[in-house]
């Protein structure tokens, strides 16, 4: 409901656009602003490169069986408790990441072949009569403005949330080396 609400919001917010030309000249420089969407891409593609990458070792990481070796980091995560807690949520982020990143993707296409094909929609003089005359453009960009602004939402949410899940893991290493450096302290002192 939290979710629909904000979204509702949004969408009210940006269809006041349509009645004040300057803020619907503004939505129409982020849609069709090629050095925009040319970083949202570079942005993806990076991140989607390395999501693509973090998983799988993950997978092998958590894989390994660490019985016979001294690794209580591992060895903690591997928990039940812990392992349903943190790791299960978070491969869960990593996924909706990459569709998130994936449907970003393609809409920022979208937006560059319809962008670079507008002329060649002159040809085919009802179609472009259709998508480019003065009312039906207004609410054409106006939409594709808010199906915009909600992917790019919906991704820095998830990417803020992996990197909540990052900090989190790395504060828990160094939690349990500082214990087992603690250990090794005790060891050598008894």
């Amino acid at each position: 409901m939290q979710i629909l609400t904000k979204y509702l919001i949004l969408l009210i917010i940006i269809f006041i656009g349509l009645f004040i030309e300057q803020i619907f000249n503004f939505y129409k420089t982020i849609v069709f602003d090629g050095n925009t969407i040319t970083l949202l891409v570079s942005l993806i593609s990076g991140l989607f490169g390395f999501t693509v990458a973090v998983i799988p070792f993950a997978i092998q990481l958590f894989n390994q069986d660490n019985t016979n070796k001294k690794n209580d980091f591992l060895n903690k995560l591997m928990k039940k408790d812990k392992f349903d807690y943190f790791i299960k949520p978070m491969f869960n982020r990593f996924i909706k990441m990459l569709y998130i990143m994936f449907c970003l993707f393609a809409y920022a296409i979208f937006l560059t072949i319809l962008e670079t094909n507008k002329e060649n929609l002159k040809s085919f003089s009802f179609l472009h009569q259709i998508f480019f005359e003065e009312p039906f453009y207004k609410y054409l960009i106006t939409i594709l403005f808010y199906f915009y602004m909600v992917l790019i939402i919906e991704f820095f949410i998830m990417l803020r949330n992996i990197i909540r899940d990052l900090q989190t893991l790395v504060f828990n290493f160094f939690k349990s080396k500082e214990s087992e450096l603690k250990e090794l302290e005790e060891n050598k002192n008894a």
